[in-house]
Formats: C-alpha cells, sequence, structure tokens
C-alpha cells in the first residue's frame, strides 16, 4: 500500500493497474474493475447498485451526475467536471480528485474513506450527513456557497483552501485540521470547536463570528 500523509493523517491511496480496459460507456449498475472512461463529455453519468474499482476517470465532462448506492474502491479522477451531481447513500474509498469542478452537488448520506481533493472547485454543494470512515483531506481547493451539515470530519483535513460563503452546521469537527485557510469568511464558526488552527487564525474566527451578529454601531452611520 502507498500512502500520503496532509498535515497530521496519514492516507492511503488508490492502488490502480497500469494497464486498464477503456470502457466506451459508464455502467449503470453492476460490478466494474480494472477500467479507465477518459476523454468524454456525456449528458449524464447515472449509476445505481454498482461497485466500481481500480479504475481512472479523466478529463470526463459531465452534464449530471446521479449515483445511487454507488461504492467506488481504489479510484482516480482528475481533471473532470460535474456540473450537477447527486450522491446518495453511496461509499467512496482510496478515491482522489485531482483538478476537478464539482457544482451543483448534493453528496448526502455518503461514507468516506481516505479521500483526497486536491487542486478541486467545488461549488454551490449541499453536503448532509457525510460519514467519516477514514481520513478525508481538502488541499488546496476553492470552495463556494458550499454547506456543511451534520457531517462527521473528525481528525480530517482542510488546508490551504479558499472558502467562500461557507457554511458549517451542526456536525463533528474536532481535530479537522484548517491551518492555511482563511476562515474569515465562513459562517456557523460557533460549530468549528475543537479544529486545529494556527495562534493567527483566532482572529480569523473571532471576526467570523462577529459578522454573523450583524452588529450596529449607532453614530458611525453616514
Amino acid at each position: 500500500m502507498e500512502f500520503a500523509v496532509h498535515g497530521h493523517v496519514r492516507v492511503v491511496l488508490p492502488h490502480v493497474e497500469d494497464e486498464l480496459r477503456q470502457v466506451p460507456v459508464f455502467p449503470s449498475s453492476g460490478k466494474l474493475t480494472d477500467f479507465e472512461f477518459t476523454g468524454r463529455e456525456v449528458r449524464q453519468l447515472a449509476s445505481a447498485d454498482s461497485r466500481l474499482r481500480g479504475g481512472r476517470m479523466i478529463g470526463v465532462v459531465a452534464e449530471r451526475v446521479a449515483f445511487d448506492h454507488v461504492r467506488l474502491d481504489s479510484m482516480i479522477i482528475e481533471n473532470t467536471a460535474w456540473m450537477s451531481a447527486d450522491l446518495v447513500d453511496c461509499a467512496l474509498n482510496r478515491v482522489v480528485f485531482r483538478h476537478c469542478k464539482i457544482l451543483g452537488a448534493r453528496i448526502t448520506d455518503t461514507k468516506f474513506s481516505d479521500v483526497v481533493f486536491e487542486d478541486c472547485r467545488i461549488e454551490y454543494a449541499d453536503l448532509d450527513s457525510i460519514q467519516r470512515a477514514g481520513p478525508i483531506v481538502f488541499t488546496r481547493s476553492v470552495f463556494n456557497e458550499v454547506t456543511f451539515g451534520r457531517c462527521e470530519l473528525t481528525d480530517c483535513v482542510m488546508t490551504d483552501c479558499e472558502l467562500r460563503s461557507v457554511r458549517f452546521e451542526g456536525g463533528e469537527y474536532a481535530d479537522l485540521d484548517v491551518r492555511g485557510t482563511d476562515l474569515t469568511g465562513v459562517r456557523g464558526a460557533a460549530n468549528l470547536s475543537g479544529v486545529l488552527v494556527t495562534p493567527d487564525q483566532r482572529h480569523q474566527l473571532a471576526e467570523a463570528m462577529v459578522n454573523e451578529l450583524d452588529l450596529r454601531y449607532p453614530g458611525d452611520e453616514q
């Protein structure tokens, strides 16, 4: 097994064979192993009750992604854009997203284990009830209009990221490593109890909490 260290966590990397079978159509159900799905523009990627293992998805642009009860094991997803995505009751294990765009996503009741988002953009997304079965890493990624609700992100990493209009609702965030990420603009800062920060970030969290209070200053109004 190969590992990568991000902050205080060690992530198991996917193992993908050098020789893979090119598949012309993404599977709608069933099992698929040692495959490659690359260089496609498709209207929809829809799969249910599937298990995909040991594969690569590279250079794919999908207008819509709908995964229901899908398990992704040991996969690399690169330079791919999901323009609208619904993942419900899925499981991602040893999956690396690299240079990807995930837009308009709703990810619900999904288990993550050894999952890395590297140099990605995640926008207009709701992540609800994400279950941590192993480390989750977000690094050098941009979040815009994203809500984390009831997520388990304990002992995970979100470093050197850009957070724009990101809300953290109730969840478990103890020992979430956010060092190197500007927290000034987050919402729900009071829910980030126990996260790992640098001394400078204390002031960012304080500013974020004050901004949410919508304080008024009589006499300063012009």
